[in-house]
């Protein structure tokens, strides 16, 4: 999400030269959801104005505290256009601009933000959408308390740093749980935006043209291993262990992940591994493959071990 300044008008106004254009073509460019008016615009005028008129009907259902909600609506009116054509329409290029108050004398929280097809292509599935569809608690009181993880996404920032603010908040004894269902899929899709943006790719090239194809179903399978880990920490290797102890031992172990002690992490947790008496060769190898040996997502891939400390393994992913 960018604040439109001068300068931001500016660099806005070249990437999508027809917008006021557009804004001009029907009478209600804007639509008030809650205390905002928000508008989706894209390079297809028709497209445009068949999402920003089911945001109107679906807005209507909304009440006054319903900034959490804009994306949901907005979301849902993109894909319900979109099955309307058939999917003749390309997921790229979208906008979405929003204000609380604009006139000449005021300019409040007039921001947009900006729809990648990677991030478009990633959100058509229902399952990691509704992942990501929730709120999630940073702080223990504020009017920045709560945090949209959609909205995070679609600003472009990694997902786990907000997860890390509802950690700090669990270990020290203000929340009762967390939602470790999202935090594995924001932790699939932080690794896989990773990896993607990792990879060198010839300009032009097939791998070039197709590189977002496979997005989605490698975050799917990273979160069904994941899952996997959980399971495993939780009903076999760490089964001895009573609540007490493993939530002081995933606590050690979030210590290390926030200092970025990698080595450290893997010898807290091989420690407690020596005091269980089961076969622990399976949790030893992924330790050394995808934390030891992996500098690029071993973070990442650290998440599920500590979920299933806390959690793990009571609901069938």
């Amino acid at each position: 999400m960018r604040d439109v300044t001068d300068s931001g008008i500016k660099k806005f106004v070249e990437k999508i030269p027809r917008l006021f254009v557009y804004l001009l073509s029907f009478p209600k460019a804007f639509n008030r959801v809650g205390t905002t008016n928000i508008s989706f615009y894209s390079d297809s005028t028709d497209f445009s104005y068949k999402v920003n008129k089911r945001v109107n009907l679906l807005s209507k259902n909304v009440g006054q505290d319903s900034s959490s909600k804009i994306l949901e609506i907005t979301w849902q009116s993109i894909l319900d256009t979109l099955w309307e054509l058939k999917g003749g329409w390309a997921l790229e290029n979208m906008y979405l601009i929003q204000y609380r108050r604009l006139d000449s004398q005021v300019q409040e929280d007039v921001e947009y933000i900006g729809i990648s097809k990677l991030q478009a292509e990633i959100l058509v599935d229902e399952k990691i959408r509704e992942r990501l569809s929730i709120q999630v608690k940073i702080a223990e009181k504020g009017s920045k308390s709560y945090v949209w993880l959609l909205e995070e996404f679609l600003k472009n920032k990694p997902l786990l740093p907000v997860f890390y603010k509802n950690l700090r908040l669990y270990f020290a004894g203000r929340l009762s749980s967390i939602p470790y269902t999202s935090l594995i899929y924001s932790a699939a899709i932080d690794k896989a935006l990773k990896e993607l943006s990792g990879e060198k790719r010839l300009l032009f090239s097939d791998e070039f043209f197709n590189r977002h194809k496979s997005i989605v179903d490698s975050v799917k399978n990273t979160a069904e291993s994941y899952f996997s880990v959980v399971g495993n920490i939780k009903k076999k290797i760490f089964s001895e262990f009573s609540l007490e102890e493993k939530e002081s031992l995933a606590c050690r172990l979030f210590t290390r992940l926030r200092k970025h002690d990698k080595y450290g992490f893997v010898n807290e947790l091989l420690r407690s591994l020596n005091q269980v008496n089961i076969d622990a060769e399976q949790l030893v190898e992924y330790l050394f493959e995808k934390i030891l040996q992996n500098s690029q997502t071993w973070q990442e891939n650290s998440v599920p071990i500590i979920v299933g400390l806390i959690k793990g393994g009571d609901e069938n992913e």
